[in-house]
C-alpha cells in the first residue's frame, strides 16, 4: 500500500513503485494527487489516481470565524517591506460586519476534507482542547468521513480559534488567532 504522509508544506511518499505528483494550493485549501508508474514528464500531466490512497494529514485545525467588510481605509507603507499596505480602523470603535460565517480551518482539517472528498482514505494528526469548539470540529471531520485516530484532546488547553478580517474590496484576508 502506498502511504503519504502531508506536514505542511513538506511531502513524503512511502514508496519504490510508484512516481508522484502533487498540487497544494493552500490559499485556496485544494489538494489533488495523482500516482501512476510513470515518471512525470513536461507531456504527461494528467495521471489518474487510484481509487484509495492511505493519506495522514499533520498540522493545524481550527474553528475559523470570517467577517467579510467592506470598512477600513485602505494605507500604502512603501517603507515597510514586510507588510507595504495595511487598512486602519478608528482606533475603539465599532466596525460593521453585516454577516459572519464558521467553518473548520487550519492545513490538516482543509487538506484531509479535500482529499476525503476526493474519495482518498485520510486520517488527521492534531491536537484539539477538550471545549465545545472541540466537539464541533470533531463532529465536522466524522461528518467529512476523516479518521480521527490521530487528534488529541487536551484537557487543559482551549482549541484553536481564527478571526478571519475578508477585505471584500480587495478579497485580502487578516487573521487573527490564538
Amino acid at each position: 500500500m502506498t502511504s503519504l504522509l502531508i506536514w505542511p508544506m513538506v511531502l513524503v511518499l512511502n514508496t519504490s513503485k510508484q512516481a508522484l505528483c502533487l498540487v497544494v494550493n493552500v490559499s485556496l485549501s485544494t489538494t489533488a494527487c495523482s500516482l501512476s508508474g510513470k515518471k512525470p514528464t513536461k507531456t504527461n500531466t494528467m495521471w489518474r489516481a487510484p481509487k484509495k490512497v492511505s493519506v495522514t494529514c499533520v498540522g493545524s485545525i481550527s474553528k475559523d470565524i470570517f467577517f467579510p467588510t467592506d470598512r477600513g481605509v485602505f494605507v500604502e507603507t512603501p517603507e515597510d517591506l514586510l507588510a507595504p499596505h495595511k487598512v486602519q480602523f478608528p482606533l475603539g470603535g465599532k466596525v460593521l460586519v453585516e454577516y459572519r460565517f464558521e467553518d473548520i480551518g487550519g492545513v490538516a482539517a482543509n487538506v484531509s476534507i479535500g482529499l476525503a472528498r476526493l474519495g482518498h482514505s485520510v486520517r488527521v494528526v492534531s491536537r484539539v482542547g477538550n471545549d465545545d469548539t472541540a466537539k464541533h470540529l470533531i463532529e465536522r471531520l466524522k461528518k467529512e468521513r476523516v479518521s480521527l485516530d490521530g487528534l488529541i484532546q487536551l484537557p487543559t488547553t482551549p482549541s484553536d480559534l481564527s478571526a478571519i478580517l475578508v477585505f471584500t474590496q480587495t478579497g485580502e484576508r487578516t487573521v487573527f488567532h490564538n
